[in-house]
């Protein structure tokens, strides 16, 4: 794990997305990789085009809105935004046993723009967690 000191409150308010965090429960625990520590990890590794039909299962997913994150307007709003600011020569970063860890709101942006696929980096192996425990 990462030695630098953060607080569970600073882990909190940080957003998802390219500048934020991904998070699961792992063992019973909390474990958080700020995005930019997963882009590292994927620093070498080659692009490749996965067909969108592929990844269908995840228009299905409440990939946004947990606890106290509720489906307002508001909400979608925001999300819309980020759908529209979305750059697609980056790509996903995608593990074949959590899927997709980085690029939903590209991938939204990919079907509705009619794209028959996305870019994307396949990270094999996670690195150590930034951070462990609840925030």
């Amino acid at each position: 794990m990462n030695e630098m000191k953060i607080s569970a409150e600073s882990v909190a308010n940080m957003p998802t997305g390219f500048h934020g965090k991904f998070c699961m429960q792992v063992n019973g625990e909390r474990h958080t990789w700020f995005i930019q520590s997963l882009v590292k990890a994927t620093k070498n590794l080659p692009v490749i085009d996965i067909d969108l039909k592929k990844l269908n299962e995840y228009l299905d997913e409440n990939a946004w809105f947990h606890g106290k994150n509720k489906p307002t307007i508001r909400a979608f709003i925001h999300h819309y935004q980020r759908v529209e600011q979305a750059d697609l020569s980056f790509p996903i970063i995608f593990n074949l046993e959590f899927g997709i860890l980085d690029g939903l709101h590209r991938l939204v942006k990919a079907h509705v723009s009619g794209h028959p696929s996305i870019k994307a980096v396949v990270l094999s192996e996670l690195p150590e967690p930034d951070y462990i425990g609840d925030f």
